[in-house]
């Protein structure tokens, strides 16, 4: 593993939501495979991604560990056993206040707020050294996220993977609920392809490319994809994505995306553009973009401030518009994560939401999440 190498997928996000934090692998300059099984991040962390943070000085979280050792029989080194437990309290404030909410988020889809509460648990068995299987369910609403079978340790840094994951595609910013990666279809947390992916990272190059199922009446070559090279701090990058291309009803996206760090700050950004086929003589032209940048406060406490934009031609998109984000986060303890996020977003006029709920959102939401 070159942990110098990097791969943002979140992406998102991650962050993390057990899916990764690009954020991390910024601040640390390490692949994403560094922290997770997943060679493009997510969900099931290995042993060094559950270590992560093990030298916060909040707590004393080795003590702690090592008393439960004496007290359960660890799992054999052949399993990694992971969970995310996560909880999003949200007051919600629109001009027209009929609409106004406030409580737990249910989940995926709670206004403009992609992310809420959601429960999960992930295994991996690993046969040998090249040969892992991995398995991501959600517990809150009994799908399965993650299922595939991973081999790595190939030539090149490479390896294969087989079954259902995440797709690779630009930086992947579930924990910033990012408006831009819903709006362009890519969402870390719902939805997942099932296909085969391959990978390669000899340094400072890397590439992931996925040949994946879409609809089985109509799809065909769909694929999904990203590359670049990265350095001490630094990472740039573009992506590509292709569905039905020989159809009046093809889908493509194609963009770029980075990150740099200058201590004590981590900058990410990211553009992309497409287009949605409608009929053999109209198409929905989409752009959208992504900037970020987020500040070590110490004591493992940071502080985000994000900007995003989203727009198609024919202002179908419910999402269409600005959004802006500060975001403040700590770890009081290792493996639990506070976070408190106050947004706005703008509606872009030929949008539904601006119509259904006025020019402006205003949201402050209370975030807690116990990963492992």
């Amino acid at each position: 593993m070159k942990i110098k190498t990097f791969c943002l997928s979140l992406l998102v996000s991650i962050p993390c939501l057990l899916n990764a934090e690009p954020y991390f692998a910024a601040w640390k300059g390490v692949n994403c495979n560094a922290c997770h099984m997943n060679q493009t991040g997510g969900w099931l962390r290995d042993g060094f991604g559950k270590n992560y943070g093990n030298q916060l000085a909040t707590f004393d979280w080795e003590g702690l560990a090592n008393a439960a050792k004496g007290a359960s029989k660890p799992l054999p080194s052949a399993i990694s056993v992971g969970l995310d437990i996560h909880e999003s309290y949200v007051e919600t404030f629109f001009q027209k206040p009929v609409t106004n909410v406030n409580g737990f988020l249910s989940g995926p889809g709670f206004g403009n707020y992609p992310n809420g509460g959601r429960q999960a648990l992930e295994i991996g068995i690993k046969a040998n050294e090249v040969l892992t299987g991995v398995l991501a369910y959600r517990l809150d609403d009994y799908s399965t996220r993650e299922m595939y079978i991973l081999l790595n340790n190939l030539p090149a840094d490479g390896y294969l993977k087989l079954g259902k994951f995440t797709l690779p595609y630009g930086l992947e910013l579930a924990d910033d609920n990012s408006l831009v990666r819903g709006a362009l279809g890519f969402s870390f947390d719902n939805n997942p392809a099932e296909g085969l992916e391959g990978g390669i990272y000899p340094d400072p190059f890397f590439a992931n490319f996925a040949f994946f199922n879409g609809d089985t009446t109509t799809s065909e070559k769909a694929f999904s994809g990203k590359g670049g090279f990265s350095g001490d701090g630094w990472a740039l990058a573009g992506s590509v994505f292709g569905q039905n291309l020989d159809l009046v009803t093809k889908s493509v996206r194609y963009g770029a995306f980075g990150w740099g760090r200058v201590a004590p700050v981590v900058i990410l950004a990211e553009f992309d553009q497409g287009s949605d086929g409608i009929t053999s003589t109209s198409q929905n032209n989409i752009q959208a973009y992504h900037v970020s940048a987020e500040g070590d406060l110490g004591y493992d406490c940071y502080l985000r401030v994000a900007t995003e934009w989203f727009g198609d031609s024919m202002g179908s998109n419910s999402s269409d518009g600005f959004r802006h984000l500060v975001s403040f986060r700590c770890y009081p303890v290792h493996n639990l994560k506070f976070q408190l996020d106050l947004v706005r977003t703008a509606p872009a006029a030929s949008s539904a939401n601006y119509t259904n709920l006025g020019p402006v959102e205003d949201m402050v939401v209370a975030d807690a999440f116990f990963y492992y």
